[in-house]
């Protein structure tokens, strides 16, 4: 909830956007603890730099309920942050879940690099989350920025790419 409102900014650092996760995956892990655990590992120069808000939750809430559930066992997620070339940045969503068809693999590829969804590919065929994300990534780095999806059997991972640029203190404001 306080993330959601986060005082009116849409930019926040890799260190916010982490701790709102956690708090999810907390409550999510509390309500199906019987089936995944996870892990968080994120490199400390990404910390500080800059990402839309709400970036990673949804890409983790898709790990779990079509990436895990569908597994019929026990699973892992893991998120990853970490530097590139100490220009680009990453974080990472992991799941051991059965991984995407070669063809829905495709299909969600291809939908993240349309401008425009076709009316016909809805919400329910491909992933509006997904979709979602990267097109507040792009606006906000620009078009080398977003996301990329790989899956092969028991290993789907999402990666959102992102120029590291660090989030500037906020210039208190004069009374007036």
């Amino acid at each position: 909830y306080r993330i959601g409102l986060n005082e009116g900014r849409h930019i926040i650092t890799v260190r916010e956007e982490l701790k709102h996760v956690k708090n999810y995956l907390f409550i999510q892990h509390f309500r199906y603890a019987d089936l995944f655990d996870y892990t968080i590992d994120c490199e400390p120069e990404i910390l500080n730099c800059r990402i839309p808000k709400m970036s990673l939750q949804p890409l983790v809430e898709n790990a779990i309920y079509h990436g895990i559930k569908k597994k019929h066992g026990f699973g892992n997620i893991c998120i990853l942050g970490g530097t590139y070339d100490g220009e680009i940045a990453y974080l990472e969503v992991h799941d051991d879940g059965p991984g995407f068809s070669k063809d829905r693999l495709e299909a969600i590829q291809n939908y993240l690099n349309k401008e425009i969804a076709d009316r016909q590919e809805t919400s329910e065929r491909l992933s509006f989350g997904m979709k979602n994300v990267d097109a507040r990534i792009k606006f906000a780095f620009g078009e080398e920025a977003g996301i990329e999806i790989y899956s092969v059997s028991e290993d789907t991972c999402v990666r959102i790419r992102f120029p590291m640029r660090e989030l500037e203190a906020e210039v208190p404001k004069k009374n007036q």
